[in-house]
């Protein structure tokens, strides 16, 4: 289900961006994976304005009615843009640029009360959070909350077949000479664990 949800909220945005529904036309809209980390941000900032999604975690599950499981999951949304004007043009929107306050304002409108088509909660926005405010960008994260639930599955473990044996190859630094594919003919070192019990 996590991974449904994820996918309609891309899908949703992206639906009123085709429609022109928002006025301002995103040149990314997709899941979040590290497009803002480290030596990612600058390239990432050539794809701004830029709405990222992504699962950001939630609480131990509770019982839920009829013996299900209730989850209670938080995902994020980065909005995302830079204007080379000034910072402030970048957060309150300059030149034809939509700015961040007015991206978070129609993202939260978009979602809020909405279930997606999906056997879930309708969605509640939840807190933002300034991410990074500077010359480069201005990004801000909101939280989306829902819930639903989930029958428990049952893992087979006799499906899984015996786990008695267990390999690793090491590349140790700076030989370097461990590379796909893998196993290599000859590794810095490896380990070989048999007869394993679990």
């Amino acid at each position: 289900m996590i991974g449904a949800i994820e996918q309609a909220i891309i899908d949703r945005v992206a639906a009123a961006v085709a429609a022109g529904a928002l006025g301002w036309t995103p040149r990314a809209v997709e899941s979040y994976g590290d497009q803002l980390g480290g030596a990612n941000l600058r390239q990432a900032t050539q794809s701004f304005p830029a709405v990222f999604v992504m699962y950001g975690g939630e609480p131990r599950p509770e019982d839920g009615p009829g013996g299900k499981t209730r989850h209670r999951p938080a995902f994020t949304v980065f909005l995302c843009q830079k204007n080379r004007r000034n910072e402030a043009a970048q957060r309150r929107g300059a030149g034809g640029k939509v700015g961040t306050y007015q991206m978070l304002e129609d993202i939260r409108a978009l979602l809020d009360g909405r279930d997606l088509g999906l056997a879930i909660d309708p969605i509640r926005p939840g807190a933002v959070r300034s991410i990074l405010q500077n010359k480069d960008a201005s990004i801000y994260a909101l939280e989306l909350h829902t819930s639903y639930d989930e029958n428990p599955r049952a893992v087979d473990a006799g499906a899984l077949g015996a786990f008695s044996t267990f390999h690793a190859d090491w590349d140790i630094p700076p030989h370097g000479n461990v590379a796909p594919p893998l196993p290599a003919a000859t590794p810095d070192a490896a380990d070989t664990l048999t007869n394993l019990e679990i």
